[in-house]
């Protein structure tokens, strides 16, 4: 039949032509560590991943609401180049430039930027973040007091510290670390302490351990990533990689049953983070979490990391999971809110309930994808439990109308031999 079928000779050429041609992208020998929210993503709520006030990387380097930090990013370059004598910005720029190749691959997608531009975007970027982590605390004179928005209102450096861990906004770590020691040759204590320092500043996620971190740091959220999952969960394992490997998502009953069958919620205090969680004989111990507005953002983007990066140890989406379990309904909000483990600026428990399952409408999982064990341990707990407290629930009821019945017959036995007057 195949031999009767008459092709386009310059068409199959073109074809064959395409194949020989089509390559993999010389630029790139390694996984990337910078991305961008992929769409079934970032479709669920796009401003958590958009910079409110400063551009950091060439994802958003063009949005029109965030030039206006440009110019300060040049004055942070000029303080920059005065930390150490000896150094110039051709001293600077010369060693951005012998970074640039590196700093390409880290992005997922290819910067369409001139070499020039790509690496004067690089030293102004990552001076600013340098300057920010090392001088924040720093109380400043004259016209910078007055004219620089970090430092002259309550509102800004916040706003900056929560563009600088956004997914689509990192620079790449080894580029900062170059600069810093550059600039500071005779520093004590290195970029990483800083950063560490900063970021407990303003997120509200317990104290964070440089000992925490293996390997080489990517970039700031990888950084905060890395350092919220509680040591003994890294070295036993325990909380994300245990369990027989799905695609589906795990079960769990929701506070209000869990609360039924005798299961008790308990403020965990000495937690390391928010993912410091634990169940064992009937008592689930949780770090409390402290919800507001930045907090929805940060599981945005560090969820958003796990999905995009493979080696990423899904632990804040395996948090997301369980909270996203056990708050089902308001109800369930308030049980944990008693018991102060949820607190936070939201008014409306059944907003907080909501957002919850926004998070993990996004997610998605390969066949090699291990729940945490707690998810199978809590519902063996529940499934052994939930008969006997069904048991204990039918004989209270029970008495409970006995005793209403016994009652209304004492009333109408009083009220037929001893008539009211």
């Amino acid at each position: 039949m195949s031999d009767t079928v008459t092709l386009d000779d310059e068409w199959v050429k073109g074809l064959e032509e395409k194949v020989a041609d089509t390559k993999w992208e010389d630029r790139r020998s390694q996984l990337p560590t910078i991305f961008k929210a992929p769409n079934h993503i970032r479709e669920i709520d796009t401003k958590a991943y958009e910079p409110v006030i400063i551009a950091l990387g060439p994802y958003h380097r063009d949005k029109p609401h965030l030039q206006d930090m440009n110019k300060l990013k040049w004055h942070y370059l000029k303080k920059f180049l005065a930390r150490n004598p000896v150094k110039n910005l051709v001293d600077y720029l010369k060693q951005v430039k012998a970074l640039e190749s590196q700093a390409r691959m880290a992005y997922a997608e290819e910067p369409n930027m001139s070499s020039n531009d790509f690496v004067q975007m690089l030293l102004l970027d990552a001076c600013f973040v340098v300057e920010t982590i090392t001088s924040w605390e720093q109380t400043e004179q004259g016209l910078e007091a007055v004219q620089n928005p970090i430092k002259s209102t309550s509102w800004a450096l916040r706003a900056v510290a929560r563009d600088m861990l956004l997914l689509e906004n990192q620079l790449p770590f080894f580029l900062l670390e170059t600069l810093f020691d550059a600039a500071f040759p005779n520093q004590s204590v290195n970029l990483l302490v800083m950063v560490l320092n900063f970021i407990g500043r303003f997120v509200r996620t317990g104290k964070m351990e440089i000992a925490s971190l293996s390997g080489s740091s990517h970039h700031l959220l990888h950084i905060l990533h890395s350092c919220i999952i509680p040591e003994t969960d890294r070295h036993c394992n325990r909380v994300v990689m245990t369990g027989q490997p799905t695609s589906e998502l795990p079960w769990m009953p929701n506070a209000t049953l869990l609360k039924e069958v005798g299961v008790q919620f308990k403020m965990r205090v000495a937690a390391k983070s928010f993912l410091d969680v634990t169940f064992q004989n009937g008592v689930m111990e949780m770090a409390q979490l402290i919800f507001d507005g930045d907090t929805y953002t940060l599981f945005r983007n560090l969820t958003a990391f796990e999905q995009c990066h493979k080696l990423a140890n899904p632990v804040v989406t395996a948090y997301v999971l369980l909270m996203n379990s056990i708050i089902d309904t308001a109800a369930d909000v308030q049980l944990l809110k008693r018991d102060k483990i949820v607190i936070g600026a939201w008014d409306h428990s059944k907003e907080v309930a909501s957002i919850f399952h926004d998070l993990v409408m996004d997610k998605v999982f390969d066949g090699s994808w291990c729940p945490p064990s707690i998810f199978s341990d809590v519902t063996k707990y529940y499934d052994s439990n939930r008969h006997r407290a069904t048991h204990f629930n039918t004989r209270r009821a029970f008495f409970s109308l006995f005793s209403v019945i016994l009652v209304l017959t004492l009333v109408t036995i009083v009220s037929y031999f001893w008539p009211p007057k």
